[in-house]
């Protein structure tokens, strides 16, 4: 039996061998539609569970999952998830990058991130705080200011706290965890977006005494432009692979954007279109009853054919390869 005080609550979906009550039922509602999508994780799920403090479908936050034992599907995250590592260790797969988090990190799960668990350790325990995509915007005074967090995360999700640092999230957490039961208090809502913004302003002054934070205005121009290429990668890519449409969006020339990514991140805007779209497919390929023709048509491609160079030439195997191996 796992144990699953663990970051890997993201991957409970449809495909799982759950044991957990609410996710059983719902796995037995499955249609064959739902089969044929990534799963997702969403609130309503998250409202089955009788144990976690929730806020319709805005907010929730607990502490460590019971035993379960589950299977090793990915899952697309519709929330943006919060984690505070205590003890232990998790090893995770984010956006078919594997990470290993331990105590005193602060790991953060962006919405649309496809996670996947490894294996945590039997010690692993941790603090979560869930949040909708709207309702974290409205915490965020100043967008400008979430641009350096926004580059960080693409580089790795966990930030490392001193000891002081990591308190200060718990008393955080001991104060949205009590405003959770004031149901009857007309600002609720209001006091809790109060409290994750305090959080924010936290975890921004963390990054900024670092020494690989301080940026020039320039500098911050170019991680506000990078930040929203990958967000319109991740919701376009499945349909577009052009640098010349993400250029277009953003009313810049392929070359202007292609430059400002390289300086960046060292890599081109079409190497992370590339990375995205492979994402997808290799989701799909896994946890998905799609046919690979269905999959290329999924994706865009013109054929099964050219799906299959594609991700032959980005991977080194060919779609079936790579399912077979899965």
């Amino acid at each position: 039996m796992a144990n699953t005080a663990t970051l890997h609550y993201f991957c409970v979906s449809n495909y799982y061998r759950l044991e957990w009550e609410p996710f059983q039922a719902f796995k037995a509602t499955m249609t064959d539609t739902q089969k044929k999508e990534i799963p997702k994780l969403d609130f309503d799920l998250i409202q089955r569970a009788g144990y976690i403090d929730f806020i319709g479908n805005d907010f929730a936050i607990f502490k460590d999952l019971p035993r379960t034992q589950f299977a090793k599907d990915p899952v697309r995250l519709a929330p943006t998830v919060f984690c505070l590592v205590l003890q232990g260790t998790a090893n995770i797969r984010v956006n078919m990058r594997d990470f290993r988090f331990g105590a005193n990190e602060l790991v953060t799960f962006i919405s649309q991130h496809i996670i996947e668990n490894l294996s945590v350790s039997a010690d692993f325990s941790a603090l979560f705080i869930v949040v909708s995509p709207s309702f974290i915007r409205d915490c965020i005074p100043h967008q400008e200011m979430a641009m350096p967090m926004s580059l960080r995360l693409v580089q790795s999700p966990a930030l490392s706290l001193s000891q002081e640092e990591c308190l200060r999230i718990q008393e955080y957490f001991s104060l949205l965890q009590a405003r959770t039961h004031l149901s009857a208090h007309p600002y609720q809502k209001n006091i809790l977006r109060s409290l994750i913004t305090t959080v924010f302003y936290d975890v921004v002054g963390i990054l900024q005494r670092m020494p690989e934070a301080k940026a020039e205005e320039a500098t911050l121009h170019k991680q506000a432009v990078f930040t929203e290429f990958l967000r319109l990668v991740a919701d376009n890519c499945t349909r577009e692979r052009s640098v010349k449409f993400y250029a277009e969006q953003m009313c810049y020339t392929p070359k202007y954007l292609s430059s400002i990514v390289k300086s960046l991140t060292d890599r081109t805007a079409l190497e992370w279109i590339e990375d995205y779209t492979i994402i997808e497919a290799r989701t799909l390929l896994r946890s998905t009853s799609l046919s690979i023709q269905e999959i290329a048509y999924r994706l865009n491609f013109p054929s099964q054919s050219f799906f299959g160079k594609y991700f032959k030439q980005n991977t080194g195997m060919s779609p079936g390869q790579y399912r077979r191996m899965c």
